[in-house]
């Protein structure tokens, strides 16, 4: 039998499909519960990837943490990212910022910078499709930014991976790059939110298939996604995918 809140949620759903929308439970949208880990304290967050420090407002209204390191590359994308921890750090909770990018090297390199469209600027060229579908993307610039492994920074600056710990990585198809060159750091990680793109939008970008076989070499299985892009169309363009260590238990 039907109670009247199931039948009001039956009518709301049908009232909303007509403007192209769906209504759904929260608990079934993973990006607001973070696929059920948001009752974890995690005790550190890397974000690799940080631009102007969307993730920090993400993670303060949907995470526990105690200690969060934002890493940006980008010069005006990095002084919007202080800006941003500065305002949302709080007593006992501490955020700091990177002004660097990660790779396979410690070098000086430049990136492909998008004014327009910061956000998808990356460390590898762009390729049609990207302008076909992001216009703002289509003017670049290249600018000098300072690249290092992972696994010398955190060391050199004395970052403890202390578990239960969450690495977010969101850096425009240069993800192989970055777990090459951090492969300790990101093997000793309970939890990976990495953006993969499925379209090709990137020369060189990493692929599904590649990034999966990496990480499970880490020890790491695939859990789902948080949350997916779309083309116009419905084409799923990139992702918010999930990795677990095989040695984390989140519990019920």
């Amino acid at each position: 039998m039907l109670t009247p809140s199931r039948l009001l949620q039956a009518f709301l759903r049908r009232a909303v499909r007509p403007f192209g929308l769906e209504l759904v439970d929260k608990q079934q949208v993973p990006e607001r519960t973070l696929a059920g880990l948001n009752h974890i304290e995690f005790q550190i967050l890397l974000d690799i990837g940080a631009n102007r420090g969307d993730y920090i407002h993400y993670a303060r209204r949907v995470l526990k943490f105690r200690e969060m390191h934002c890493f940006e590359p980008l010069p005006g994308a990095y002084r919007q990212l202080q800006d941003t921890a500065r305002r949302l750090a709080v007593p006992g909770l501490k955020i700091q910022t990177h002004n660097l990018g990660l790779g396979e090297e410690n070098t000086e390199t430049l990136i492909f910078h998008h004014p327009n469209h910061s956000v998808s600027s990356s460390l590898l060229p762009t390729t049609a499709q990207t302008g076909d579908l992001f216009p703002a993307s289509r003017e670049q610039e290249q600018c000098k930014i300072r690249l290092a492994r992972l696994d010398d920074y955190v060391f050199e600056n004395q970052i403890e991976m202390r578990s239960p710990s969450l690495i977010k990585m969101d850096v425009q198809g240069f993800e192989n790059r970055v777990i090459a060159g951090g492969a300790q750091t990101v093997g000793s990680a309970d939890v990976l939110q990495i953006e993969i793109n499925f379209a090709s939008l990137y020369q060189g970008q990493a692929s599904f298939r590649e990034l999966f076989e990496q990480l499970h070499q880490l020890g790491f299985s695939y859990r789902g996604n948080l949350a997916q892009l779309y083309s116009q169309d419905g084409q799923i363009l990139s992702a918010d995918c999930l990795f677990y260590h095989q040695r984390f238990k989140p519990g019920p």
